[in-house]
């Protein structure tokens, strides 16, 4: 076997084992507290770029998937799913997805 099959073999492994690309975060999101806030998240191009659709006003918040959590605003608002319950937590805010 030859050194670029052996490389080859060993990127396709590597990227079939990586799971965290922020997948987690894409799809529709429902507040706790109230049933007319949502988000709604897709992924914004290539890479680790989001968008994030909040209603009610359908607000637009471009994201970037960093260390396991989206990063809104600079990082000044974060997104992260709360391992133990699947449940998206901004701040106060708790959302389930639908």
């Amino acid at each position: 076997m030859n050194i670029k099959t052996v490389v080859l073999v060993f990127v396709l492994i590597l990227t079939a084992c990586s799971s965290d690309n922020g997948e987690d975060y894409i799809g529709h999101w429902v507040s706790i507290t109230n049933s007319y806030q949502t988000l709604d998240i897709a992924r914004n191009g290539n890479g680790n770029n989001f968008l994030i659709i909040r209603k009610p006003g359908s607000r637009e918040l471009p994201a970037l998937y960093n260390n396991g959590q989206l990063e809104a605003h600079g990082g000044m608002q974060v997104y992260v799913i709360e391992k133990a319950t699947g449940q998206l937590t901004s701040g106060h805010r708790i959302y389930t997805r639908q």
